[in-house]
């Protein structure tokens, strides 16, 4: 199984879409998202990422999460939706 982590700013909504979309997808692969302004820890994904992924009858229990050393490690791939955030983690 491959293990993919998204990673964008907040973890509300770039990244969550992400990982629930890919999840949609495939059963073959382990997705997570996580963030990195931890002003964000512990709220829902964005109202409007909830909505669309409901619209395509996806469930969506998700919880803002920081990026960490043990995603990292964990993860087979690792996305990013901007350079900056990139750099970041690189």
């Amino acid at each position: 199984m491959r293990n993919i982590l998204f990673i964008c700013d907040g973890n509300t909504c770039k990244s969550p879409m992400a990982e629930y979309l890919l999840k949609n997808k495939s059963n073959f692969l382990s997705v997570k998202s996580a963030g990195l302004i931890p002003f964000f820890v512990g709220q829902e994904a964005s109202h409007n990422v909830i909505k669309v992924l409901r619209s395509r009858k996806i469930s969506i229990n998700h919880r803002v999460k920081l990026v960490n050393q043990e995603l990292v490690e964990w993860s087979e791939l690792i996305l990013t939706t901007n350079r900056e955030e990139y750099q970041q983690v690189s």
